[in-house]
């Protein structure tokens, strides 16, 4: 019995279309892969364009927010402060002048404040006269005359406080209504009577150089845009020569309360 050898396969040659076939399918797939990837570069260039486009866009919206509403405030307050001076300039200003006191009783060692008679005028008074000096009408005027007494040549302390003060003491402490309007370059005088023994008594000390007096208050008053006002004042009353007043070196400004009239 013959034995036979194991049998050679058939060599079989390499199928040269199909190799072109694999080659032209990898080469087609590395050109996809390749156009895939420069598609997402294009994409995340693009998406990198639109979000430039959209933050550039958003700065310029915010920007132009910040600036309206920058105009609009500074319109805002350029109106209020074009109105502030317009009324500034038309609006009353009151001004004091130089008081002057009546005193008959003055230097009396027996003065004794005689009984209230209906009709009958004092003869003991400090007398304010005030000015219109603004453009327009100044309204519901009131005038607070007070007085203080020191001792001879010596000054009000510097933290004086100003105060209003009671008839039963010295000063006056409810307002005297003067007038109801002074129009521009109008002016009233408004007299306020010294009524105590003891008021009569600061006013001879200043008369015989044992004391010293100031005058001292505000007048208070409205103006055509129905803002309240008060103009001080303050004036020491002087021994030689008498019956002079000096103008103090303060309290004597022009307040502007910012208020608006009860009326």
């Amino acid at each position: 019995m013959t034995k036979s050898g194991p049998r050679n396969k058939p060599h079989r040659k390499p199928n040269r279309d199909h190799q072109k076939a694999q080659g032209a399918d990898e080469v087609a797939d590395d050109s996809s892969s390749q156009n895939e990837h420069e598609a997402c570069d294009g994409c995340r260039e693009s998406d990198g364009k639109r979000d430039y486009h959209w933050y550039f866009e958003m700065t310029i919206a915010v920007v132009g927010i910040a600036a309206a509403i920058g105009a609009a405030f500074f319109a805002g307050k350029l109106f209020y402060i074009t109105k502030d001076q317009e009324r500034r300039q038309l609006r009353a200003y009151i001004e004091v002048q130089a008081p002057y006191i009546n005193c008959l009783d003055c230097n009396q060692p027996n003065y004794a404040p005689p009984p209230p008679t209906p009709g009958s005028e004092n003869k003991n008074t400090i007398t304010i006269q005030i000015i219109n000096g603004g453009q327009t009408p100044a309204s519901d005027i009131q005038v607070h005359t007070n007085w203080w007494p020191t001792k001879f040549g010596v000054a009000l302390p510097a933290d004086f406080n100003w105060p209003d003060l009671d008839t039963s003491s010295s000063g006056n402490l409810k307002p005297i209504v003067s007038v109801s309007t002074l129009g521009r370059d109008q002016q009233s005088t408004i007299a306020t009577p010294i009524t105590t023994k003891n008021d009569i008594q600061i006013f001879s000390d200043v008369a015989s150089h044992r004391g010293s007096a100031w005058v001292y208050g505000r007048v208070d008053y409205c103006d055509i845009f129905r803002r309240t006002h008060s103009k001080l004042f303050c004036f020491e009353f002087n021994a030689v020569p008498y019956q002079q007043f000096t103008v103090c070196d303060r309290h004597t400004d022009d307040q502007d309360t910012r208020q608006k009239c009860d009326k």
